[in-house]
């Protein structure tokens, strides 16, 4: 059975719209939403539907001022638009992109958050953690927010026994360049490998192509890292992206680097005009200049190289700079 077999048009239509928006949607907006999509229902047809869905565990209402997924919508939702979701430009980064307020003068706004649920009584031992890992340079930003309950990120439910961390995503190059006038894409994420502490090279390459999971989420909470060891030793693995642009942008993307905010826009390892041979992913990069940016996440693969916490999420949600805080000041 197909995921879209087991639920009538009209409620696909609000789980959908449902996905893809932040925070509690109101009847109203839902309303909206669904007049824009060609159906047209009355307020009291729109309630009996999410009547129905919250029997199903679908949704969870707050009254008037909307509803939201549960988990079992979330996992129903990401079954029926996972072909929406394939890909650097997939719906959920676009929607994402869309709500990014992020002003480099005033360094305030929203940005892309990585976000890692853990358990209460892990905290201290995660901040310990987090602490040693941000000293390698390895990742996008010492930044990191916390969120409890009944703070909501995205499509990230916390329980009341759970904290969710959030550190800066390196999708914010992306979407920063772009709001420059420079169109950055990340073609492709991999295993980075550290020697002595210096950068040497990638040892894997996963393509944004044809995913609907972030190859760094995968290299991370497959365990494929090891970034706690790297902290100990100096030798390791990380991941890494490579970010491509149009060549001829090469000078403005230079340019463009030195306005960005350091404690934002860290682990660049490399950039250039043209893009070596032995990493292009396609022929089309045959024009393209390249930079190499640490995955912003690698600062909490080592809680879960170490099973101090496992349900991790990349570029999945945003999160105000201003309530975030350095690491190191905890």
């Amino acid at each position: 059975m197909f995921a879209d077999e087991k639920y009538a048009a009209t409620v696909i239509e609000i789980l959908r719209i449902l996905y893809f928006s932040e925070g509690l949607q109101s009847s109203g907006h839902i309303r909206k939403q669904l007049e824009e999509r060609g159906y047209h229902l009355d307020s009291r047809t729109i309630r009996y539907h999410l009547s129905n869905m919250e029997t199903e565990n679908l949704i969870t209402r707050k009254g008037n001022r909307g509803a939201h997924l549960t988990e079992k919508g979330i996992n129903e939702a990401k079954m029926l638009f996972v072909f929406d979701r394939i890909g650097t430009s997939s719906f959920e980064t676009e929607k994402l992109s869309s709500y990014y307020s992020y002003d480099l003068l005033k360094n305030k706004g929203r940005i892309v958050v990585n976000c890692l649920l853990l358990e209460k009584d892990k905290l201290e031992k995660a901040l310990k953690e987090l602490k040693q890992a941000v000293e390698v340079n390895i990742c996008v930003s010492p930044l990191i927010g916390i969120a409890k309950e009944p703070e909501k990120l995205w499509n990230c439910n916390i329980s009341k026994d759970y904290v969710a961390l959030v550190c800066v995503s390196s999708r914010n190059y992306d979407i920063a360049f772009q709001k420059m006038g420079i169109y950055v894409e990340t073609s492709a994420t991999g295993l980075y490998r550290l020697e002595n502490f210096t950068a040497c090279g990638f040892t894997e390459i996963i393509s944004h192509t044809g995913t609907t999971l972030s190859p760094g989420e995968i290299l991370i909470r497959g365990k494929y890292t090891s970034v706690s060891k790297l902290v100990e030793t100096g030798n390791g693995l990380a991941t890494a992206a490579i970010k491509i642009f149009p060549s001829f942008l090469y000078k403005e993307l230079q340019n463009a680097l030195k306005k960005l905010t350091p404690s934002i826009f860290s682990g660049l390892i490399s950039h250039g005009g043209i893009i070596s041979p032995s990493y292009r992913i396609s022929s089309k990069d045959r024009n393209k200049g390249y930079m190499i940016i640490y995955g912003g996440a690698n600062l909490f693969a080592p809680l879960i190289e170490k099973g101090i916490a496992t349900n991790l999420s990349i570029a999945s949600s945003l999160f105000d700079v201003e309530k975030m805080t350095d690491i190191r000041n905890y």
